[in-house]
């Protein structure tokens, strides 16, 4: 699924971008690669979840405050 560097390769970045589709994430390709490198790079997928869980939840309510 990817290089020795951890470069994702093109057919696996886009059947990876599919899955996330089919799964509703709301990840783009941008954020999916960045997220691919920081795993290759050796932090805790686990960790990863949390802070785009906690990001999502700032934005949410960023979001309601700014229409409040």
């Amino acid at each position: 699924m990817s290089t020795s560097d951890g470069a994702v390769l093109p057919d696996d970045m886009a059947a990876l971008l599919q899955i996330s589709n089919l799964l509703n994430t709301g990840l783009s390709a941008e954020s999916l690669t960045a997220l691919q490198s920081l795993i290759a790079a050796g932090a805790s997928p686990e960790a990863l979840v949390a802070v785009v869980k906690e990001l999502r939840k700032e934005k949410e309510e960023n979001d309601a405050s700014a229409v409040s």
